[in-house]
């Protein structure tokens, strides 16, 4: 796919928000308004990524205290809830990827790392309404092995551009997970269906670059599959969790071959060189996932600084300039695990994950999902690629049949 510069006077005209074809009217307005209430101009073109300026840590935790005040999972929505703290293995990119630590061990010392382990936020979410109210203890469940083999499980990686977002996001919970479960209750004739939800906290950029998020991701991933009993465990995440949900999928894959059943990968954030055609054509429109914002967010987890002083006023070609110099495009084994660009051999096979990757018609980053989705299918892989109508994360609540084939296809390859 060719890359699309504003530059380049002989491709057509970006869309304008209030005109856009693939928008609903109400999808428009929240596009219009959410740049007044996300301070996504914090991280304006050429912003320090350096989070030891007073700027740059005074926007991260403007924005972060906006975002992470609607990341919270109602306790009545869950039959039971805990927090399940585990210690990362810092090493787990040699161990579980094969990785030479030469390759990376610069990367993840450039930073202090954290004495904390990584959090596992754990629900147990049920088909039918909890009856539980929000001033009601839940029912501890830290122990993955005594949960019942018949309960799926469904690794949960939250979005937020890699430097921001917290465990606690309700997305992968109320809005999907319980709908799965709904969905598989229809089939068994109405009973009651639970999903086990684990929602992992990895650590954020620019304070903790690339690999420290994929570091604590793998390593939560390591201990479900070592430690639950469950028949079906399953991955998903959106945007920048949809990054981290396709590397941890495919590397799973890779180390534990028929572990995972299967990966939800939801509006996914793989190209740091940002210069597809939906990012061209969605760049003045995309209010709820700006493209000058993730360009930032990939500087910051990428630590690629800033932008070349010659390439000033065209953002495309200063990311490309960053991207090629980076370290980490030289080596592949490092690329892969931040594009998951690379899809490994026999997924294929009868007992591969099955992937379900949404895309959102009207958001820059989806021609991320449409091409992650290509790669796994010309490698014979067992994908279903659901497109929706409408912006960043807000498509499939606008998009009601692609919402409807979204569930009926998680359901599918979660319980089947």
């Amino acid at each position: 796919m060719g890359s699309f510069s504003s530059k380049n006077t002989a491709h057509p005209k970006p869309y304008s928000n209030m005109f856009h074809p693939y928008k609903y009217f109400l999808d428009k307005v929240i596009s219009f308004l959410m740049p007044f209430f996300l301070p996504f101009h914090l991280m304006a073109y050429n912003s320090s990524t350096d989070v030891s300026t007073q700027r740059t840590k005074e926007a991260l935790e403007k924005f972060r205290k906006v975002l992470n005040a609607t990341s919270v999972v109602d306790p009545s929505l869950v039959l039971a809830s805990c927090d399940i703290e585990i210690r990362r293995d810092e090493h787990i990119l040699s161990t579980m990827c094969g990785l030479d630590a030469t390759l990376y061990d610069s990367y993840s010392r450039r930073r202090v790392d954290s004495d904390e382990g990584v959090k596992l936020c754990t629900y147990l979410v049920s088909s039918e309404k909890s009856k539980q109210t929000s001033n009601e203890s839940t029912v501890q469940i830290n122990d993955l092995s005594s949960i019942d083999p018949s309960i799926p499980v469904f690794v949960w990686y939250h979005g937020g551009g890699m430097m921001s977002g917290v465990a606690t996001d309700p997305i992968g919970t109320t809005l999907y997970a319980k709908e799965f479960a709904k969905e598989q209750s229809k089939i068994v004739g109405g009973s009651e269906v639970q999903i086990l939800v684990i929602s992992i906290e990895y650590r954020l950029s620019p304070e903790y670059p690339f690999p420290a998020g994929i570091i604590d991701c793998l390593s939560a991933m390591k201990f479900v599959l070592e430690t639950s009993c469950s028949k079906s465990i399953n991955i998903g995440g959106i945007s920048a969790g949809g990054n981290m949900a396709a590397v941890v999928a495919l590397e799973c894959h890779r180390r534990y071959p028929g572990k995972v059943k299967s990966a939800l990968i939801h509006s996914p954030m793989l190209s740091p060189e940002t210069d597809s055609k939906s990012y061209y054509m969605n760049s003045t429109s995309s209010g709820t996932c700006p493209a000058s914002w993730l360009r930032w967010c990939w500087r910051a987890y990428l630590d690629l600084g800033k932008y070349p002083e010659n390439l000033e006023g065209d953002p495309v070609k200063a990311m490309r300039d960053l991207v090629q110099k980076s370290k980490m495009k030289a080596s592949s084994e490092l690329w892969r695990l931040c594009t998951a660009n690379e899809i490994p051999p026999g997924v294929d096979k009868p007992n591969a994950t099955k992937f379900v990757v949404t895309t959102a018609m009207a958001d820059v980053l989806c021609d991320d999902g449409v091409g992650f989705a290509k790669r796994l299918e010309e490698k014979g892989a067992n994908v279903s690629h659901i497109p929706a109508q409408g912006s960043h994360v807000f498509a499939h609540v606008f998009d009601s049949e692609a919402a409807k084939r979204l569930n009926r296809a998680c359901r599918s390859v979660m319980f089947d």
